[in-house]
């Protein structure tokens, strides 16, 4: 019996690297995460220039990971039913120990049209260290700070995070 039901919460989207038959891969190679909500919200676009991240090499607690470097990406380029409401976001990674090369990489981001109003990124914010800084471009919203004032690098953590739209 899975831990988590989707029908706990309004589910939007919901990856499981632990679970292959939301994988498509061929010889460890990703190219689909599928939604497990329902909603079809399934990550398989790649942008040019990069490639697809990996899968079966590495675990966390005996599970598959779904494992990403600086150049690969995994997006969902059509449209998607998150629209602007109120969410909260979980998160779930480990970023390598030595993984950080520039400021802007980042674990996760989020684009809501070619605008970048209600853009934003859980990003390294140092060159070299991952302090966890939630990137926004969202008008008139406050600034954010880091989530840590160490190296988060090298060890799994969960990262929380809620936008509040009802105002």
């Amino acid at each position: 019996k899975s831990l988590w039901d989707p029908s706990l919460a309004l589910t939007k989207a919901w990856y499981d690297a632990s679970d292959s038959s939301s994988i498509t891969e061929s010889v460890g190679v990703v190219s689909e995460w599928r939604d497990k909500s329902g909603n079809d919200n399934h990550l398989n676009d790649i942008i040019t220039g990069t490639s697809f991240p990996t899968y079966g090499a590495r675990y966390q607690n005996s599970l598959n990971v779904v494992d990403f470097t600086s150049d690969q990406n995994i997006i969902r380029q059509t449209s998607n039913n998150f629209g602007n409401t109120s969410q909260t976001w979980f998160i779930l990674c480990q970023v390598d120990s030595g993984g950080v090369d520039n400021a802007n990489d980042s674990v996760i981001s989020y684009r809501t049209d070619q605008n970048l109003d209600g853009t934003w990124q859980l990003a390294s914010n140092d060159s070299s260290e991952f302090f966890g800084k939630l990137v926004k471009d969202i008008p008139d919203s406050p600034p954010t700070s880091n989530m840590s004032g160490v190296d988060l690098s090298g060890n799994y953590h969960i990262y929380t995070i809620q936008f509040d739209r009802s105002s």
